[in-house]
């Protein structure tokens, strides 16, 4: 196709989601106060136990309630189903489990409950994808009606967010008795959360407001929308669709490239949330014997890229990422500066390695596909021969485990807490994504994970993000703007949190 037909084909694409966009406005209501959301991901089950997806954890943040709640504002750990707790010496924590929540069937919250989910967490028999997040656990004592102390395998400067974000209290008296059948739990889940479960079905999911709920403060207050509907899927194309029939509200993980311009539409709004994502670039560096394994391959697509070209291509309102961490994270340290442009040394080094270099790109979600053109562009420059592969994450997950990925472009939000760890873990140390296989670099994720003072941990994480980024393994390409296209009588709390989607269900209201 020439340059004046693609121009043209898209700018009638753009008109044609322009003018679905403009008269969205006109079909919406709110009368019923339910409050409509696309967003990709599967809805298999609402327990994130079982199914870690960006639907899940936004609808579990309001359907359960957590031992203590990370204010974003205050940078602070919040009461919560725990009223208080203490650290009694660096393996303990005691907690004063409060008397006043219920589940959503009326039965009360009490200290046997947090007990129950602790022990089923740390329970060696219970085989579940995240092991990591609660694998620190040693063992829970109650110590009275309303007190419990839980102690860790070794001393972790990472368990109070991880009980913060990770950790959702479960009901023993409907959860304890499916033996191991525990994953339908999710499919018809209660909690003591501000929302209670509606219903469920392959691709949409509804909840209530509580209306009782009062047991939050202001950390967690009582929602402002009495009915939310979560539409999930990873087709794009319909959840648009959907939203042209007046069946959404708000419409998340929209194509940059068309919605920049609609905030220029009265009938619509367009919210860019400050959340804590980005978008990283990493190789396959495990088998040394095709090209991604050879150090001076990696330099030179690394010298090769124009990461400005790369960020211009998003619209505003993404953090420009300086490291594989926020400095906001507990445990990160500072990353080095990324390589400067130099297409005569890339093209150097592509020489010295003697062998045609051809690359399969897979970039997870729109945005990604959008910054993987003008990585490509950079590459070809360069020599390199790329094709781009669009991936839903299964697809991804899929490439990884059979060895069948070249490169990837992807989302990455920092593991969703105001902590560090999550980064070691995925990025550093061995398990699943582990891309290099480097010793020494998980000799780092080891230290980071023992070390329980703050500035010890930055300084190892630093030299962590940096050996990931000298030998070119992983390295952050790109801002992630979380942009919702919404309904004019809609409006979002863009502060941004330590979720996902940079916003919690909490945080969405009528104007």
């Amino acid at each position: 196709m020439n340059s004046k037909a693609s121009s043209r084909r898209k700018y009638i694409f753009a008109a044609a989601f322009a003018t679905i966009f403009a008269t969205h406005g006109a079909l919406a209501q709110k009368s019923d106060d339910t409050m409509r959301i696309g967003m990709a991901g599967t809805i298999a089950t609402l327990s994130i136990y079982h199914d870690s997806t960006p639907v899940s954890h936004f609808l579990s943040h309001g359907l359960f309630d957590t031992l203590i709640a990370y204010d974003e504002r205050t940078n602070s750990y919040q009461p919560l189903l725990a009223t208080s707790w203490k650290r009694t010496d660096e393996r303990t924590l005691e907690f004063e489990i409060r008397e006043d929540a219920k589940w959503h069937d009326g039965t009360r919250v009490d200290v046997d409950d947090v007990i129950y989910t602790l022990d089923w967490l740390s329970d060696p028999a219970t085989r579940l994808h995240d092991e990591y997040k609660w694998d620190w656990i040693d063992h829970v004592e109650k110590l009275g009606r309303t007190k419990l102390r839980l102690i860790t395998k070794r001393p972790v400067a990472y368990d109070l967010p991880r009980l913060a974000m990770h950790i959702p209290i479960l009901p023993e008296h409907k959860h304890g008795i499916l033996l191991g059948e525990k994953y339908y739990f999710g499919r018809s889940p209660i909690g003591s959360g501000p929302y209670k479960f509606v219903s469920l079905d392959h691709t949409q999911a509804t909840v209530a407001r509580v209306d009782s709920y009062a047991h939050g403060g202001a950390t967690k207050p009582l929602p402002k929308i009495a009915r939310v509907q979560v539409t999930g899927g990873w087709d794009y194309a319909e959840r648009v669709a959907q939203w042209r029939e007046g069946k959404l509200d708000i419409l998340l993980d929209a194509d940059p490239k068309l919605v920049t311009d609609l905030a220029k539409e009265k009938t619509i709004g367009l919210t860019p949330v400050a959340g804590y994502g980005m978008l990283v670039l990493a190789y396959d560096a495990r088998d040394k014997n095709r090209a991604m394994g050879d150090a001076r391959v990696r330099k030179a697509l690394d010298l090769a890229l124009d990461r400005d070209a790369a960020a211009r291509v998003l619209p505003p309102g993404g953090r420009v990422p300086t490291g594989l961490c926020w400095r906001e994270q507990a445990g990160c340290g500072a990353a080095p500066a990324p390589a400067m442009q130099n297409i005569n040394a890339a093209r150097a080094l592509l020489k010295e390695y003697g062998r045609p270099v051809e690359i399969a790109l897979t970039a997870q979600g729109a945005t990604a596909a959008q910054v993987a053109e003008r990585v490509a562009f950079s590459w070809r420059a360069i020599g390199v021969t790329v094709r781009i592969e669009a991936a839903i994450p299964e697809e991804l997950y899929m490439r990884v485990r059979d060895h069948q990925l070249d490169a990837a472009i992807f989302p990455w939000h920092g593991g969703a807490m105001p902590d560090v760890q999550d980064t070691v873990q995925m990025l550093f140390a061995p398990g699943f994504w582990d891309l290099h296989n480097d010793s020494a670099l998980h000799a780092l994720a080891a230290q980071s994970s023992a070390a329980t003072d703050d500035a010890q941990r930055r300084e190892v994480t630093a030299r962590a993000v940096a050996l990931a980024a000298t030998n070119d393994y992983v390295i952050p390409i790109a801002p992630l703007p979380t942009l919702a296209v919404h309904n004019a009588d809609v409006a979002i709390d863009a502060r941004g949190r330590w979720q996902t989607a940079g916003f919690t269900i909490l945080d969405v209201s009528w104007r």
